[in-house]
């Protein structure tokens, strides 16, 4: 099970989990219910597909956080699995059908910069789709004339009063950046390597959108931002046009969770040929070898499908590129209480700030530990620029089930600069946090939850160990016997009984033959000096 350390109260929490089985694959498909707890309240329930012919599979459910501090998550499959003719069978090990997990609420929601050249209809229904979304905090500029900004969503009344950050430090505040259509010359040289490094360095996410102004046509190809796209900008003729084009997701796109919208059901890509076309495309250059394309056109009078939504990672962040200003056209043409817009952009702006680390965080080797008494734990420390911080910047306590706490001895982890570890000791069963701030910075304080359960390891190993049964085989030379095959076995034990062979290895003069020998060959010289009169 892979679930978010933290998570702020009413987000959408996903679950992402995998199962191993073993299934009869003349029975076909199969299913079993998934359901994710806490305490006892159900928090979602679904039906897996346990596809014939395989022994896993992987599948993401999401809920939305309660009202509270702290959740004990308890993520549990059915015992009864329905097979494709309806009969059910009964797991024969449901011990290891649970796991657990937990899940501090609260948090501080992730921000998300937004910088718009010209009023337009994306830059509005963007901003109503995120209106009051949990977990993310949009905050915008838009340029209402040439001289004339109006921000939306600030902390503050400083906060980009001078209009788009002048500083490294207070771009880099942000977690994620979206540039729409806003010409390339309105950002300084120095702002837009500061855009650059936002993704390099920081880490963080830049989603650039399509645009009369924006991409090629803002002159964006010719500046050192277009180093961190996923794909080259046309710059020699317009590549903003107005055509009429169904977006469609590729295969990595169906694949994508978030891009399976609660309102597609069925087949996705069947789906996605029912919603209203774009209005608009902007021709895109060539994509780089390590970009990926979620969202395509169909084909259309160029002939060719062309990439409507690709990202690749750079750096230690990633970058997007929307190729088309018209999916607020979803909005105005379904019905009134259609969500796919709103789930598009929600799913793809918590998409934008999931991966990104924070100045703080925190990982362990094992959250869920079963019969062991350590675990390790990484911490990673940065400045306000990002760069690798010091050891004495950071406190870090270990929490007990008791409530007691004891202080954490880091050390550096020499392969990965601003990275910090130590094993953790666990005498016992239970719920332990750990607790981290920096100092003078007591809004980044981040915390952390793990367990430990004993007598539980051995029924997650249940699948038989071919490669330890391998290499008794050849050590004793005996054999491995399929249960298909069991009627075989007392012939096999009655012609390999004594295969079984000890070796012992003596020295050749401890060996009694040679010891009589010995003895021999002396009384024989013993007999003949005695006759010669010389003993």
């Amino acid at each position: 099970v892979a679930v978010a350390d933290s998570a702020v109260t009413g987000s959408r929490v996903p679950v992402t989990v995998s199962v191993r089985y073993d299934l009869d694959e003349n029975a076909g498909d199969a299913k079993v219910a998934l359901r994710v707890k806490s305490g006892r309240n159900l928090l979602v329930v679904k039906d897996l597909l346990l596809p014939a012919g395989r022994n896993e599979v992987t599948e993401t459910v999401e809920f939305t956080a309660p009202d509270e501090s702290l959740l004990q998550l308890q993520v549990e499959l059915d015992t009864q699995i329905q097979l494709a003719d309806g009969d059910f069978i009964t797991d024969v090990q449901p011990a290891n059908n649970v796991r657990t997990r937990m899940l501090s609420l609260g948090g501080q929601p992730r921000r998300i910069l937004y910088i718009e050249g010209e009023p337009r209809w994306e830059y509005k229904f963007i901003r109503r789709a995120l209106t009051d979304y949990p977990g993310i905090e949009l905050v915008s500029l838009l340029r209402t004339s040439p001289n004339k900004l109006y921000r939306q969503g600030v902390s503050n009344a400083s906060e980009l009063s001078d209009g788009f950050p002048i500083s490294r430090e207070e771009l880099f505040s942000y977690d994620a950046l979206v540039i729409g259509s806003l010409e390339a010359a309105y950002l300084s040289g120095e702002q837009q390597r500061f855009v650059r490094d936002f993704v390099r360095e920081r880490g963080g996410t830049l989603l650039m959108l399509a645009g009369r102004n924006g991409l090629g046509d803002g002159g964006w190809g010719r500046t050192e931002v277009v180093q961190a796209l996923p794909v080259t900008l046309e710059t020699s003729t317009p590549s903003f046009s107005r055509e009429r084009l169904q977006a469609l997701p590729t295969l990595l796109g169906e694949q994508t969770d978030w891009l399976n919208l609660p309102q597609l059901e069925g087949d996705t890509l069947e789906a996605w040929s029912g919603r209203p076309q774009l209005a608009d495309i902007q021709r895109l250059g060539d994509l780089k070898p390590g970009a990926s394309v979620l969202l395509q056109t169909d084909d259309n009078s160029r002939g060719s499908k062309e990439p409507v939504l690709a990202w690749q990672r750079y750096g230690r962040g990633r970058s997007f590129v929307l190729a088309t200003s018209g999916t607020w056209r979803w909005q105005m043409g379904l019905p009134a209480d259609d969500r796919t817009h709103e789930s598009f952009w929600q799913g793809l702006m918590s998409d934008l700030v999931g991966g990104v680390l924070p100045r703080l965080s925190m990982s362990l080797d094992q959250v869920e530990i079963f019969d062991s008494a350590s675990t390790r734990l990484s911490v990673d420390i940065r400045d306000q620029l990002f760069a690798a911080a010091d050891v004495d910047d950071v406190s870090v306590q270990l929490v007990l089930p008791d409530g007691s706490q004891t202080p954490v001895d880091l050390q550096a982890d020499l392969s990965i600069a601003g990275r910090f570890v130590s094993e953790l000791d666990v005498a016992g069963a239970g719920a332990y946090q750990i607790v981290a701030s920096i100092k003078d910075a007591p809004e980044l304080d981040q915390s952390m939850w793990f367990t430990r359960q004993d007598e539980r390891a051995e029924v997650f190993g249940l699948r038989r160990n071919d490669e330890l049964l391998q290499q008794l085989v050849q050590s004793t030379g005996g054999a491995v016997v399929d249960l298909d095959n069991i009627e075989s076995l007392p012939d096999l034990i009655d012609s390999n009984a004594n295969l079984l062979v000890r070796h012992s290895q003596l020295a050749l003069w401890n060996m009694p033959f040679f010891f009589f020998l010995i003895l021999l060959c002396k009384l024989i010289e013993w007999g003949l000096r005695w006759r010669a009169g010389r003993l």
